[in-house]
């Protein structure tokens, strides 16, 4: 019988450079699916979160989750507010989707109560990770944009509005912090909450999708999302996107 001839030393080496080839093309491939998959399933929480917010509504006088900070009697001593803080609006949304996850991010944080940078919100016996904030121009009631029928006046109609929005700050986002130094922005990016949603900081700005992209759920029931070079402006520039105040200037 002929001798069966193996592989040599030489041919072993190439297939194994080959494979190394493919794992460099592919693995990088792999991961920008995996990433693309997060930000989908962020979509989708979102938009669930938005079909919440109307059904809240249907229920509250046409009124979007909100409460009088400063004016009395104030949310701040309520015993709901000692437990969620400005995150009260995932308390109060829980029975419209009934669902914890929808309020988590696969690419967000998962640890952490303290400003900026938090996750983990409720009460300390049943805790809930949350990777989302509210417009503190809707939960904030003495700014006067909680009504659907006051958005439906201002300047930029609901559909342009957003409600909820990933963020580094669970509780409430704006568009007047631009307190930090964001690698890249000027002193009047206001939206960093947002575009750093991940982490933020002096000098600090971790994205939490691809190119600081971000999902949001608009007052009109609808959510999508934004990439990151569409995320500029803020109170300061009188001027921004996605719009935060509903009576500022779109940035063009």
């Amino acid at each position: 019988m002929p001798r069966r001839r193996g592989f040599t030393l030489i041919e072993l080496l190439v297939v194994i450079a080959i494979m190394i080839i493919l794992a460099a093309i592919l693995f990088p491939v792999f991961g920008q699916t995996r990433d693309q998959a997060r930000q989908t399933t962020c979509l989708s929480n979102m938009r669930q979160l938005g079909t919440g917010l109307m059904m809240y509504a249907q229920d509250y006088d046409e009124t979007l989750p909100s409460w009088p900070f400063y004016a009395k009697p104030s949310i701040f001593n309520a015993p709901e507010w000692k437990d969620w803080g400005p995150a009260l609006w995932v308390h109060v949304l829980m029975p419209y989707v009934k669902n914890k996850q929808v309020f988590a991010c696969p690419n967000g944080l998962r640890t952490g109560r303290a400003w900026p940078n938090a996750a983990v919100t409720g009460p300390n016996d049943d805790p809930l990770i949350v990777n989302l904030a509210i417009s503190e121009y809707i939960e904030n009631a003495q700014y006067g944009y909680s009504p659907l029928a006051a958005l439906n006046g201002t300047r930029n109609a609901p559909a342009e509005v957003a409600v909820i929005a990933e963020s580094n700050y669970l509780g409430d986002f704006v568009d007047w912090s631009d307190n930090f130094n964001i690698p890249g922005k000027g002193n009047k990016f206001g939206l960093y909450r947002l575009y750093c949603a991940n982490a933020a900081g002096n000098g600090i700005c971790e994205p939490r999708h691809k190119d600081h992209g971000v999902n949001v759920a608009l007052a009109d029931d609808h959510a999508k999302f934004i990439p990151g070079a569409r995320i500029q402006g803020g109170a300061a520039d009188n001027r921004e996107y996605p719009i935060v105040n509903p009576n500022t200037a779109p940035w063009k």
